[in-house]
């Protein structure tokens, strides 16, 4: 299983691989996800900006909804959409599963998942990944660990976030057209 942050901050169960086996093991998942037919959509909430976490899971809630009222054609395509998220945080999986079940009704399955049994889940923790060091070098806030593991800016824009990039979510169908 591959679990970006522990693998990049050699925690474990990475903790006694050496950083070249890490990186190689990093580079092939990522070659892996630049093959798939996905796209993506990154939501980036500081917690701190808010003063309650009812305040942030309403901003949360907020932003996937004007997501899918903005791509509600897109979404209309499909018979059945299926969310996987594997509960690690309380707040997101609820506006993630309220906030697709209110909107898109019966169409949407809901699953409880774990990384291990879905590589899905796992590219989903690499776009994540990839975009929140992109967010901590912008903003300054870059750890050692995720410094030594990407070499510099420049080395991980050129080798990850530019490639990932390229998958981000754009509109394919507008039902108002």
């Amino acid at each position: 299983t591959v679990h970006c942050a522990p693998l990049i901050r050699q925690d474990k169960p990475f903790d006694t691989w050496n950083r070249e086996t890490r990186i190689r093991v990093f580079r092939k998942f990522s070659m892996f996800v630049w093959d798939l037919p996905i796209t993506y959509k990154v939501f980036c909430f500081k917690k701190s900006d808010y003063s309650s976490e009812k305040q942030l899971s309403m901003n949360i809630t907020r932003q996937i909804s004007l997501f899918i009222r903005e791509n509600y054609g897109y979404f209309q395509d499909f018979d059945h959409i299926i969310c996987y998220y594997d509960f690690g945080q309380e707040l997101v999986s609820s506006a993630i599963h309220n906030t697709f079940e209110l909107m898109l009704h019966d169409a949407v399955k809901v699953r409880s998942v774990s990384p291990k049994d879905y590589k899905l889940l796992q590219v989903a923790d690499f776009v994540c990944s990839i975009e929140s060091t992109n967010n901590k070098w912008e903003n300054s806030r870059i750890t050692k660990s995720e410094e030594d593991f990407f070499y510099n800016r420049k080395t991980f824009i050129k080798n990850y976030y530019r490639k990932l990039r390229r998958k981000i979510f754009t509109v394919r169908f507008d039902s108002r057209t």
